[in-house]
């Protein structure tokens, strides 16, 4: 593995066009279920950390989805109308694990 290769901040395979991935999803999928990603994908991260990956390569790419995560929730509580439209959209998605399960 070459060490000057970028493998976490901005991989040159989740760019497309110029335009990187992330912000793709951001535009086609929407803010909340971006925000789930990244939330899953840190979690993803963490769970395989020293299975694939150097497990610093693995903690950064941890940190990058949960710094993320932080970047978009902040954007996301400088409006009062969108939080609780998020809150919501939380409750209304424990009650479906509830049904789920």
């Amino acid at each position: 593995m070459k060490e000057d290769k970028e493998y976490v901040n901005h991989p040159s395979h989740y760019n497309n066009g110029g335009i990187e991935c992330i912000d793709a999803m951001i535009a086609s999928k929407g803010i909340f279920k971006t925000i789930v990603f990244c939330e899953t994908n840190a979690f993803k991260y963490n769970w395989r950390q020293g299975k694939k990956d150097r497990d610093d390569q693995e903690v950064a790419k941890q940190q990058w989805y949960i710094n993320y995560e932080q970047y978009l929730m902040h954007d996301l509580y400088e409006n009062e109308e969108a939080i609780k439209i998020y809150e919501q959209i939380k409750k209304l998605c424990g009650k479906l694990d509830e049904i789920w399960k």
